[in-house]
C-alpha cells in the first residue's frame, strides 16, 4: 500500500514546484515507510510523486515512480492486483517485456496494450496515476468500490491529485480553502462526508469506479466505467425469481476464489478476527480449504469485559479452532486518551467511525504484520445488517400516512412529548413514504429537519442543494426487489463513505495493508442477482463449517461492532449522557469547526 501525488499544469506552460510536490508526498510517510520517489517531466509542468509501503515484490526494481521499456508512460500506483501475474502471462505472450515481479508494471503495459479500458480488467484496490508521454495526459483512476482513496484539486490551469486530503492541504493555495456545506451537511447527517464532496471546498474525491483524463489544454473528463447501483439496476433480478434456492457451494467457490486472491504478498499476511461471522469465514477458508496458516489479532476493551459486548472470548475460540497464531489486544480509556491526538490527526476527514480498525491496525503492527484481511463488506453483500428487514417493515407499516400528515405528527411529537419521543421515533410517519426515506431515516445520524439546530441556515441550505441529488437519487425509485434496494445504498453510500474510507485512513496510519476479500468485483456479479433470496444465506454458507466452528459463533445474532467512546468521554467530562451526536461534534471541533450537538 503507497501514497501517491501528482502535479500537472496542464492549461499553460508554466513548471510545477517540485519541492512542494516533495512535501506533499512526505506528508504521507505512514502509507509508504519503505521508499519514496519522484519523477518531472522534460518540460517540467507534470510531477509526479510515490511513497512505498512493500508487499509485492521487494526488490528495489519495484520503485515508483516507474517507467515503462520504452518511456511512453509513467505510473504512480496505491493498492493491489490480485490477478497480475495472469495479466503478466498474457502480456508477455503479446510481446510486451518485464523487467520486475510487480504488479504495477503489469499495470503500464496493460495501459500501453488496451488504452483506457485497462481498468475494467483489473481486479483488486487501486487508486492511480498514469503519465501517457505521448499523448501529454495525466489519467487518474480508482477501483470499483473505492477501496482507495484518491483526492484532487483543479484549479482551472494546475491539478493537484494525492491520496490524503491533509496531504493536498500542504500546498498554501489550497490550505486556506473554506469548509464546502456539503461536507459539513453530509457529516453531521451520515457520519461521514458523501463523495465527491470533502470537508474542503474545491478539493473533491474521484468516484469509486471512476476514470479521469487531464489532456493539455483541454478541460479534465470523467466517466463512470463501474457503477454498482447501476448494475444492480440492470439485472433487476430475473434470476432469482426463477432460482428458489441460491447455489450455496458455488457461491462459497466463489468466496474462497476472492479470499485465495487476497492472500497473494511477498510478506505475512493476518487476518482481523471479531465475533463475527464474516472474519470467522475468511480464516476458516484460509486454513481448512487453503491450507495457509496466518496470525489472528482481535481488539478487545476493558469496558466490556465479560459483557455480550465483548468480542474476545469467541475469537479466541474461533482462533484455537483452526490453531492460528492469536494475539488479543486490550484497550482502556487511557490508551484512548493517549492517543487521542494522534487518532484525529491521522483521520483524514471527519467520520464518526474508524476508532476501531485505528487500534487493531496499531495492533497487527505490534505483532509484525503489513498486511491483514478483513470482513468489511460481508454485511452489505449477504444482507447481513437489520436494515434489510427493518426499512421495508416501515414503508409496510407506516408508508399509507401521507408526507405532510406525518410532518404534523413529528412536529407534535417533538413539541408535546419532548424526551418521552426521540426524534427518530417522531419522525417514523414522514419518513416511511418510500424505501429510499426509511433508508435514510434508519441510517440518519442527524435528521434534515434537525440540521438547522447544529449547522448555520445558509450552509444547510447550500449543503443540502448539492447532497440531495447523491442522497436522494430519482433511480434509486426504480428498484423492485427491496433486498437489492437496500444492499444497493448500503454499499453505495455507508460502505463506500464510512466503512471502506476508514479502514484505508486507520490502517494506514500505522503502514498497513488491511484488504477485504467480500468487496471484489467478480464475487458481487456472481451474488447481486441473487440477492433477493439471500435471507439467511450466511448461516447457509456457515453450514459447511458446522463441525468444526463453535456453536455460540453460529448461533448469535447479530449485535454490530461497539467502541465504548462514550462511556470514555461521559468519564471524563462527568457528564451523564452522551450520544453519537456529542461524539459527531467532538470529531467536528477537532477539524476546527463550530457545531451544536442536537439530542437523542
Amino acid at each position: 500500500m503507497c501514497g501517491i501525488a501528482a502535479f500537472y499544469s496542464y492549461a499553460d506552460a508554466n513548471p510545477i514546484n517540485i519541492d512542494l510536490l516533495a512535501r506533499v508526498r512526505d506528508f504521507m510517510h505512514s502509507r509508504g515507510p519503505d521508499d519514496k520517489g519522484i519523477y518531472q517531466s522534460d518540460n517540467k509542468t507534470l510531477g509526479m510523486a510515490h511513497r512505498r509501503l512493500s508487499i509485492i515484490d521487494l526488490s528495489d526494481k519495484a520503485h515508483q515512480p516507474m517507467m515503462d521499456a520504452n518511456g511512453n508512460a509513467v505510473l504512480v500506483f496505491n493498492g493491489e492486483i490480485y490477478n497480475y501475474k495472469s495479466l503478466r502471462t498474457a502480456l508477455i505472450k503479446k510481446g510486451y517485456v518485464f523487467n520486475t515481479n510487480s504488479d504495477t508494471e503489469v499495470i503500464l503495459n496493460l495501459y500501453l496494450d488496451r488504452g483506457l479500458e485497462f481498468v475494467n480488467a483489473l481486479q483488486g484496490m487501486f487508486a492511480l496515476a498514469l503519465y501517457d508521454k505521448r499523448a501529454e495526459m495525466l489519467v487518474l483512476a480508482r477501483d470499483p468500490f473505492g477501496i482507495k482513496p484518491l483526492y484532487y484539486y483543479d484549479n482551472g490551469k494546475q491539478i493537484s491529485i494525492a491520496s490524503q486530503v491533509r496531504a493536498l492541504r500542504q500546498i498554501p493555495e489550497i490550505k486556506t480553502m473554506p469548509f464546502e456545506p456539503a461536507g459539513q451537511v453530509g457529516f453531521y447527517m451520515t457520519g461521514s462526508i458523501p463523495e465527491p464532496y470533502t470537508l474542503y471546498r474545491n478539493i473533491f474525491a474521484l468516484p469509486a469506479g471512476s476514470i479521469m483524463c487531464v489532456s493539455r489544454h483541454k478541460k479534465p473528463v470523467t466517466r463512470r466505467y463501474f457503477d454498482s447501483t447501476q448494475t444492480f439496476l440492470n439485472v433487476q433480478n430475473p434470476i432469482a425469481k426463477q432460482m428458489p434456492v441460491v447455489p450455496v457451494k458455488k457461491i462459497y467457490h466463489s468466496i474462497v476464489e476472492s479470499v485465495e486472491k487476497h492472500l497473494v504478498a511477498d510478506v505475512p499476511v493476518g487476518v482481523f478476527l471479531s465475533s463475527g461471522l464474516d472474519s470467522s469465514l475468511i480464516l476458516a477458508i484460509i486454513r481448512q480449504e487453503l491450507g495457509y496458516k496466518v496470525q489472528t489479532v482481535t481488539l478487545g476493551f476493558e469496558a466490556y469485559r465479560g459483557t455480550v459486548r465483548d468480542e474476545t472470548l469467541l475469537a479466541e475460540r474461533v482462533a484455537n479452532t483452526f490453531e492460528t497464531e492469536h494475539k488479543t489486544i486490550w484497550l482502556d480509556s487511557d490508551d484512548f486518551f493517549e492517543h487521542e491526538t494522534a487518532f484525529f490527526e491521522a483521520m483524514d476527514q471527519p467520520t464518526i467511525d474508524g476508532l476501531n480498525t485505528y487500534f487493531v491496525s496499531m495492533a497487527a503492527k505490534k505483532v509484525g504484520l503489513k498486511v491483514a484481511l478483513s470482513g468489511v463488506g460481508g454485511d452489505e453483500l449477504f444482507a447481513g445488517y437489520n436494515t434489510f428487514s427493518h426499512v421495508p417493515r416501515m414503508v409496510r407499516n407506516f408508508g399509507w400516512v401521507p408526507k405532510p400528515m406525518g410532518r404534523l405528527f413529528r412536529q407534535l411529537g417533538v413539541n408535546c412529548m419532548g424526551k418521552l419521543v426521540s426524534p427518530k421515533q417522531a419522525s417514523v410517519f414522514e419518513y416511511s413514504q418510500t424505501l429510499l426515506d426509511a433508508y435514510w431515516l434508519k441510517r440518519c445520524l442527524t435528521l434534515p429537519w434537525q440540521l438547522k439546530q447544529v449547522l448555520p441556515a445558509s450552509v444547510v441550505h447550500e449543503g443540502w442543494q448539492k447532497l440531495a441529488p447523491i442522497l436522494f437519487p430519482v433511480s434509486k425509485a426504480q428498484f423492485r426487489n427491496a433486498r437489492q434496494f437496500v444492499s444497493a445504498c448500503e454499499i453505495d453510500f455507508y460502505m463506500k463513505n464510512q466503512l471502506l474510507r476508514d479502514t484505508d485512513w486507520a490502517s494506514m496510519a500505522h503502514s498497513l495493508e488491511v484488504r477485504i476479500p467480500f468487496v471484489d468485483k467478480c464475487l458481487f456479479s456472481e451474488v447481486m442477482p441473487l440477492m433477493g433470496n439471500l435471507k439467511l444465506f450466511k448461516q447457509q454458507l456457515f453450514s459447511l463449517f458446522s463441525s468444526s466452528l463453535p456453536k455460540a459463533l453460529l448461533e448469535r445474532e447479530k449485535t454490530g461492532f461497539y467502541v465504548p467512546v462514550r462511556e470514555w468521554l461521559m468519564a471524563k467530562s462527568d457528564q451523564k449522557a452522551l450520544s453519537m451526536q456529542h461524539w459527531a461534534t467532538h470529531v467536528y471541533k477537532n477539524f476546527g469547526g463550530v457545531g451544536e450537538t442536537v439530542g437523542y
